[in-house]
């Protein structure tokens, strides 16, 4: 019984790889826009380009070290928690920020994790809001260097 198990799990794993093989060959075929398109609109360029792309140029080798790497990062992950990876650049669980403060006159940096009802100060989106509007309103000798 455990042979035909094994067995399954590996013609599983066969079949995870050549569905990531091709959706990661057509993906890196389209160009910005085209992601950006099939990102906003969901619709795929007509006609489906079919252009050369570096996948085609990797041995079996490279290619299962790439299909494992994203399996890792990206296998098992709900469809929210892809949501929020492909909005944010961040993972739920990585939610938070680095706190700065000085400890017997050394400087020291911290992560904090975000709190389960972040306040208005603690989301990623106001963060990134003050920072553009603090980079906005420097000089434009301070932005330059």
């Amino acid at each position: 019984m455990a042979s035909v198990r094994a067995r399954l799990v590996k013609l599983e794993n066969k079949q995870r790889f050549l569905d990531w093989f091709v959706w990661d060959r057509f993906y890196d075929s389209l160009t910005l826009d085209e992601l950006r398109s099939f990102g906003r609109e969901g619709e795929l360029p007509n006609p489906i380009p079919d252009r050369p792309n570096k996948l085609e140029r990797l041995d079996l080798k490279s290619l299962l070290k790439r299909w494992e790497d994203e399996e890792r990062n990206f296998g098992g992950r709900s469809v929210e928690e892809l949501k929020c990876f492909a909005k944010s650049g961040f993972w739920p669980e990585q939610k938070g920020k680095i706190h700065y403060s000085m400890k017997d006159g050394k400087l020291m940096a911290e992560w904090q994790i975000a709190s389960e009802n972040p306040g208005p100060v603690d989301t990623p989106e106001n963060d990134r809001k003050q920072w553009f509007k603090k980079v906005r309103d420097m000089p434009e000798t301070e932005t330059n260097s």
